[in-house]
């Protein structure tokens, strides 16, 4: 029978019977079973009736982790849940999902699933040592770690919190947890504690509000020190969730491979869940693959989904299929990308997952980071902004032999005129507080953009605007090669795109960023980027104007 959106059906049926409903919406489908049961009514009054037929199985489309399949269903998703690297091998923990979301336990893995290498122009087989599935025993403790974002640019945390603790300690309650808050600072709501007891304590413990900056790196590294490190239960199985909006923006004195390298030391892989479309992914990816855990990335109308993702992540830890292979064979490539592809083939399915190897070498890039954000038209310094700049003042203060430049920003806060003060302003107010803390003023360069270069040209919320109202720092110490040559300079993105393409081609570090011209037009500015210090970028740019006959004014920053 078919029916429309709003009808409705009741039935009578004289026997049990099974009803199957599909939903249907161009090439898209969905279906979902139905049994009644029909009871002999004397049977109902005199036995005790236990619901018949019932699977604990998915039966619902999903592309996360639901239930485990005791049947021979067809794969739908193979997924690299965990990759890490022992001795002469790396090992791949994997899980196989049909399209309900069931864990598809007993294939037969080790004839239908190969592993090549990815490598532009180079693809050959990876063989595997060895396969096998794995069940961990039931008493084998999970610590997770869970960071969850509650910048200005967050969405309500605290109910979604509320719920992975609700769930946490009935999907988990045999293992441990510790919850923590951040934006510019850390902030440590539970330390490691039972599952089971999650939902109650943390009933007066939210956060009360969503604001500032990002600083994921610190916070990755001070959370991993203070939660892990100091209490290291080695016989547990660690891990840590990080749920993020936004790109980090204010870890100052922290680096990506700082967060690295602590997990690292600890064997801890982090799992990211990316909401929305703010965050950098690219270095987001770069840090799961470096420490051997897994991206994901799901829109804001989606949050639900957070949920099914940190059940996956959970479930993982102790059921996989285990694949091992030789580093040697990695080693023989010669390419330097460590890109691989796992794939499931049958005569009847193919499934596949394309995945980075742990590489500590790895470049990440850092667009800017702030020290603090503003007000429209003030330039005073929120308190919640102090303890970060207190913190950086420390290793400024330490580190005499490099300085720093703090550059200050504004938009749309009035007239033309007085964004070039405003910014200004707002530059020196952090110098002053710097050197209250106790730095060197001739370690401090201040200069001022105005409303020459916002992060977001057309600021459509408040979130925007305030990002854009910033004093950004750049750290001139040689060690993380600060300074950049502009190029070239193009009028579309497109140009820019390409120019880009171009540079890195010839083996250059490039990107480019947008501008505002002196008549508040929009340009974009190709930048090379990886020197030390200016002396060394300078003597490129001769090189460049020389060996690429370049007329453009190349510039050092």
């Amino acid at each position: 029978m078919t029916f429309e959106p709003n009808d409705s059906i009741v039935v009578s049926p004289d026997e049990s019977t099974k009803y199957k409903i599909t939903a249907m919406h161009e090439n898209d489908t969905v279906s979902y079973f139905w049994r009644v049961n029909v009871i002999d009514q004397v049977t109902k009054l005199d036995t005790v009736i236990k619901e018949a037929d019932v699977t604990d199985f998915s039966i619902i489309e999903s592309d996360y982790y639901k239930a485990i399949a005791h049947t021979g269903n067809t794969p739908y998703n193979i997924k690299i849940m965990r990759v890490t690297e022992n001795g002469s091998e790396f090992t791949l923990k994997t899980i196989i999902l049909d399209r309900f979301g069931n864990y598809l336990t007993g294939f037969n893995a080790k004839d239908e699933v190969k592993l090549f290498n990815n490598c532009e122009n180079l693809k050959s087989q990876i063989k595997f040592n060895k396969v096998e599935e794995v069940e961990l025993p039931s008493d084998t403790k999970i610590e997770l770690g869970l960071l969850v974002e509650n910048s200005f640019n967050s969405k309500e945390v605290n109910e979604l919190v509320s719920d992975i603790s609700k769930n946490l300690s009935t999907t988990n309650k045999y293992d441990f947890s510790s919850i923590a808050y951040y934006n510019q600072n850390l902030h440590l709501i539970l330390p490691m504690v039972s599952n089971i007891d999650l939902p109650k304590l943390m009933s007066d413990k939210y956060s009360n509000y969503n604001f500032g900056l990002n600083a994921l790196y610190k916070s990755i590294t001070k959370f991993v020190d203070s939660t892990f490190k100091q209490n290291l239960n080695p016989k547990s199985l660690k891990s840590l969730i990080v749920i993020n909006f936004n790109s980090d923006n204010s870890s100052l004195e922290y680096f990506p491979e700082d967060a690295v390298k602590i997990c690292k030391q600890l064997n801890i892989p982090i799992y990211v869940i990316s909401i929305g479309s703010n965050a950098d992914n690219y270095n987001l990816k770069l840090l799961t693959s470096s420490t051997g855990g897994k991206f994901y990335s799901i829109p804001e109308l989606t949050i639900d989904k957070v949920l099914d993702i940190i059940n996956e992540i959970t479930f993982s830890q102790k059921k996989f299929f285990k694949f091992t292979f030789s580093k040697n064979q990695i080693n023989s490539l010669f390419c330097d990308e460590r890109k691989l592809e796992l794939l499931y083939e049958s005569p009847t399915f193919s499934v596949k997952e394309n995945f980075k190897l742990p590489n500590l070498d790895e470049i990440f890039r850092i667009k800017y980071q702030s020290v603090a954000s503003f007000k429209s038209k003030s330039t005073k310094i929120d308190l919640d902004f102090k303890d970060g700049i207190q913190s950086f003042s420390k290793v400024v203060k330490a580190n005499p032999s490099f300085s720093i430049d703090l550059i200050g920003h504004s938009y749309n806060e009035g007239e033309v005129g007085m964004l070039y003060d405003l910014s200004l302003e707002r530059a020196n107010n952090v110098k002053d507080m710097m050197v209250s803390f106790g730095v060197n003023s001739s370690q401090i360069r201040v200069r001022a953009e105005s409303d020459n270069k916002p992060i977001f040209f057309i600021d459509q919320n408040e979130m925007q605007s305030f990002l854009n109202r910033r004093v950004e720092v750049k750290i001139l110490d040689p060690n993380q090669k600060p300074f950049e040559i502009i190029a070239e300079q193009v009028k579309s993105e497109l140009d820019a795109q390409s120019k880009v393409e171009k540079w890195e081609d010839r083996g250059y570090n490039a990107y480019y960023e947008r501008y505002f011209d002196t008549f508040k037009n929009p340009i974009y500015r190709v930048r090379i980027w990886g020197y030390g210090s200016e002396k060394n970028a300078e003597k490129e740019v001769i090189n460049l104007k020389q060996k690429f006959a370049i007329k453009f004014p190349l510039i050092v920053e």
